[in-house]
């Protein structure tokens, strides 16, 4: 979707009935959406075609009493209006250069009685960015964070790179400020091993090209944390770095605004995570040692106390 005029969008969520005894209740998480009716005399929200209430309370929707009768299939549409467009303000992501610069991905998540049923994934980029962009997920759906796609120019994989983006917990990347042509895209891990299939695509300009990865590894572990000082406050900008088991430094990284940090790759073993103490701060652990195996994602944080 384009994040500027229209920038609407519709959601349909297919209900089957399989030997349940209703009513049914669905709740979908619409972060930076607004409910907008695109069709005169239907509501934003309507199940197969009638109009049905619903109440949405800050970023969650609701819709109850859904009445589906045993082995009959319903849908809910949810008509969408985008949010934080045309928002020009320094409290809002899409600022006076959105056109050509603005994309944020969206997984819009829904249960069924709690039980969830569905995870649609958007994104949403300015009406002129020139870009690549798109989900990473493994091959069960999930997002897949902490990796790097770099854009090459042309049909290889090699040269100076025309641009970088790392993953954050929604597995969303975006590669902007490009020219038109070829681009080749490789995905690394925090070691800078490769990790999924090489694509080539062409980007035209003023537009933006999706390129999703859909079957990346679920077995690929991860480390991730937080360095806090004792009142809970973000640290940003600390060094962390990954050791091997004969001390090697694998990978480095630093802790972004919210103190947060990550390593993802392929080889279960005996690691070491470590932290550069920063100046200001004492700490009485800087290091810990965990041993990682296949599908673990392990959550490694640090509490500093200032001096």
């Amino acid at each position: 979707m384009t994040a500027t005029n229209p920038g609407t969008l519709c959601y349909n969520l297919k209900i089957t009935n399989i030997d349940q005894t209703g009513p049914f209740t669905a709740v979908i998480n619409l972060q930076d959406f607004v409910l907008k009716s695109l069709i005169p005399g239907v509501s934003a929200v309507s199940i197969d075609g009638v109009s049905k209430s619903a109440t949405l309370s800050g970023t969650v929707l609701t819709v109850q009493n859904i009445q589906i009768d045993n082995g009959q299939t319903e849908t809910i549409s949810v008509s969408l209006d985008y949010g934080l467009k045309a928002k020009y303000s320094a409290s809002q992501p899409y600022t006076s250069t959105s056109q050509t610069t603005f994309a944020k991905g969206y997984a819009i998540t829904a249960t069924i009685n709690t039980f969830p049923v569905d995870t649609a994934i958007v994104a949403a980029v300015g009406k002129k960015v020139t870009a690549i962009g798109g989900f990473l997920t493994d091959t069960t759906g999930a997002p897949k964070g902490l990796l790097t796609v770099t854009a090459f120019p042309g049909t290889a994989p090699t040269g100076t790179a025309a641009g970088v983006s790392s993953t954050q917990t929604d597995g969303f990347y975006f590669i902007h400020s490009l020219t038109a042509g070829k681009y080749t895209l490789k995905i690394t891990n925090s070691l800078g091993a490769q990790v999924g299939p090489i694509k080539t695509v062409t980007v035209t300009k003023d537009q933006f090209f999706e390129q999703n990865f859909n079957t990346l590894n679920p077995a690929d572990p991860a480390i991730t944390g937080f360095v806090k000082d004792n009142s809970g406050n973000a640290i940003s900008g600390v060094t962390v770095q990954l050791l091997d088991k004969q001390g090697k430094v694998f990978a480095n990284t630093v802790t972004n605004d919210g103190g947060y940090y990550g390593f993802r790759f392929t080889q279960p073993s005996q690691y070491t995570v470590k932290i550069a103490l920063p100046a200001g701060y004492t700490a009485p652990l800087t290091s810990r040692t965990i041993d990682l195996k296949q599908f673990d994602n392990i959550q490694l944080s640090f509490s500093l106390t200032p001096k």
